[in-house]
């Protein structure tokens, strides 16, 4: 448990995120690991070459064990802690390992809570707002923010082009650049999604964006509803978001 505390402030600061299962997963992984884990992969490794079933076996083990761990990192209680200070990573390992001489405690566990929760208040709560553009490549996608966190719009997500019907990029952008950004800044939800129209470019990342915030209010131009590769590309990462169409000044909530 200490380790996982003196770990703690690394995580957030390269990761922005932090599970409240991690604890307790890395306390069962531990005997999983020296009586299951490492006899099998010993196995596979020096019988896998000349018996296949064998290394078949194996790899089937291995593989229920990495979907245990993924159902468990699905559980609720990801916190989205956001990018502390480097000066408060310093801080906070450094009172962890003061925690660990047993010296003056209580002290030191106050003060620790406090930092923790100094660091996240002014991530999650900042006095000035900001306009963020991302360089998506050829889309659009930036990000308002006000004051105090108290409204979170973005506006167009970005997207992979297609030439000659072949993607650009295979691999979502948006997890390492937008995503990436507004966890490193604590956001976790999105207030107003609104998008333009629906050229792959402007909108492609949508599903990804859907799928990792918690987006209130999801705004497209009026007809876009129709166009079903859209609509099936959304729908399943809808989920609480309220889709609304807009057309000519009115604002008019599409059915789905």
């Amino acid at each position: 448990m200490l380790l996982n505390m003196v770990s703690l402030p690394f995580v957030l600061y390269h990761v922005y995120q932090w599970h409240v299962w991690s604890l307790m997963a890395n306390l069962l992984i531990l005997p999983v690991f020296s009586w299951l884990i490492f006899p099998v992969t010993l196995i596979g490794g020096l019988l896998g070459l000349k018996f296949p079933v064998v290394a078949q076996l194996c790899t089937h083990l291995l593989g229920w064990f990495t979907q245990g761990l993924d159902t468990i990192a699905h559980f609720p209680g990801m916190i989205t802690f956001g990018k502390p200070h480097i000066v408060l990573v310093v801080l906070l390992v450094g009172l962890t390992l003061v925690l660990l001489t047993r010296h003056r405690q209580r002290t030191v566990i106050i003060a620790l809570a406090v930092t923790y929760a100094a660091s996240f208040l002014m991530i999650h709560y900042p006095v000035k707002g900001e306009v963020t553009f991302f360089d998506i490549g050829q889309g659009d996608s930036f990000m308002i923010r006000e004051p105090y966190g108290k409204q979170i719009t973005m506006i167009d997500t970005g997207g992979d082009v297609f030439f000659g019907g072949h993607q650009v990029k295979k691999r979502s952008r948006a997890l390492r650049l937008n995503i990436n950004y507004m966890q490193s800044m604590g956001i976790h939800r999105i207030d107003a999604l609104c998008l333009s129209h629906q050229d792959a470019d402007h909108v492609g990342f949508v599903g990804d964006v859907l799928k990792t915030m918690a987006v209130k209010r999801l705004y497209i131009p009026w007809g876009m509803a129709a166009n079903p590769q859209f609509m099936q590309r959304i729908r399943p990462n809808l989920n609480q978001t309220q889709l609304i169409s807009v057309r000519a000044g009115q604002t008019i909530l599409a059915r789905t």
